[in-house]
């Protein structure tokens, strides 16, 4: 490993540090991602029916829309 001593405590202990590292890089990504999932539904939870049909029907109508276009 590039002329360093594998034996030595500074080598030994900068290696745990990096593996350290990765191991608690992988746990905050996906924690991140369980909250952002977690977060993202409770939004959706407060928003109302009315807004969630109007967007529905937008939806469908641009689809379509698109569709039929596409068709031509």
């Amino acid at each position: 490993m590039a002329d360093y001593d594998l034996n030595s405590d500074q080598t030994q202990t900068y290696v745990y540090a990096c593996l350290a590292g990765v191991a608690v890089n992988s746990l905050l990504k996906q924690t991140g991602i369980k909250f952002g999932v977690k977060f993202a539904n409770g939004v959706i939870k407060k928003i109302p029916g009315k807004v969630l049909r109007r967007l529905s029907r937008r939806l469908i109508s641009d689809l379509l829309r698109n569709l039929v276009q596409k068709e031509l």
